[in-house]
């Protein structure tokens, strides 16, 4: 769909849950502070825009607007709701026993290469107060759960999605 391949992480009723089997390419998460966390993050807008828009119509109708719970902070219960289309996955999403059986099942590829890539979630192993502001989790080329800079260009882009199955099953 839309010239990229998707492995299936879940399936419920008449929707599946998809992410990119590769890295689609690096960019930002965010361009720096101020940052406010996944709901207000340029890699939100970009996914959720123009990523969204280079899907043919038909397949646009099938992409799910669902709800995503984001941590507004590290380690804290508070979460923030945003409408999403396309998104990344947060640090619940990808832990093992969730949708990969483990860290070599999590590991990606960008061009090839192992790769590192960017859930949504703030970073973890900082001050609450400032672990939203510059940090956000990710997985590394392993599959090992670690930490980066928002703005960073290189984060690894794996976008997930839910897809309605149409009447013939896809």
């Amino acid at each position: 769909m839309g010239g990229v391949a998707w492995r299936v992480l879940a399936a419920e009723n008449d929707a599946v849950l998809l992410i990119s089997k590769e890295i689609l390419g690096q960019r930002k998460f965010h361009g720096g502070p101020p940052f406010r966390g996944w709901g207000e993050s340029e890699i939100r807008e970009y996914l959720n825009g123009p990523f969204y828009g280079s899907f043919p119509a038909e397949a646009r109708t099938l992409i799910r607007e669902v709800t995503n719970y984001t941590a507004r902070a590290y380690n804290d219960d508070a979460r923030l709701a945003s409408r999403d289309r396309i998104f990344l996955l947060s640090l619940d999403e990808a832990q093992d026993g969730k949708y990969f059986a483990d860290e070599k099942d999590r590991a990606a590829v960008c061009d090839g290469a192992g790769w590192w890539w960017w859930l949504r979630c703030p970073g973890a192993g900082f001050d609450v107060k400032f672990a939203a502001n510059d940090m956000v989790m990710a997985v590394d080329r392993s599959g090992v759960f670690n930490r980066a800079y928002i703005d960073l260009a290189i984060g690894g882009v794996r976008p997930a999605l839910w897809m309605e199955l149409d009447d013939a099953g896809v």
